[in-house]
């Protein structure tokens, strides 16, 4: 039985489970320069802890619309040196086995299944690396 740590956060009207040791920092919105000619999950960069780095809209990765870039929930999640996810917002920190797990058909690559915790919300498991994911794939 595998015990881990997730980080739950609203994306959409969803709730998904991000491995919380894949998050450096949860940061409120900086301000964003946008970059013309990029893919449209980049929403531009901005200065986080003194490093320039590109702000990823996770709603737009996951085909869950657009992160509100106004709404005062909406936070930053530093998963690397060059790159952050930007959420709808950050709900908890959970601790669940592999039991709970219930696998997806494998449809979708980023989305590894959904677990069941005790208040009944469904939690989307993300499976690839954060810091992996590549706006040509």
């Amino acid at each position: 039985m595998d015990i881990q740590d997730l980080l739950v956060v609203k994306i959409g009207s969803n709730f998904y489970g991000f491995d919380a040791d894949k998050i450096q920092h949860i940061l409120r919105v900086p301000t964003i320069t946008p970059v013309p000619l990029v893919s449209r999950e980049i929403v531009g960069v901005a200065v986080i802890l003194g490093k320039i780095i590109s702000i990823l809209d996770s709603a737009v990765i996951l085909k869950e619309g657009v992160v509100d870039i106004k709404n005062e929930d909406t936070r930053i999640l530093t998963i690397s040196d060059e790159a952050a996810l930007m959420v709808d917002e950050v709900s908890e920190m959970i601790t669940l086995n592999s039991e709970n797990l219930e696998e997806t058909n494998g449809e979708d690559e980023l989305i590894l299944g959904f677990y069941k915790t005790d208040d009944k919300k469904n939690i989307l498991r993300y499976s690839k690396e954060l810091h992996s994911w590549n706006p040509e794939n």
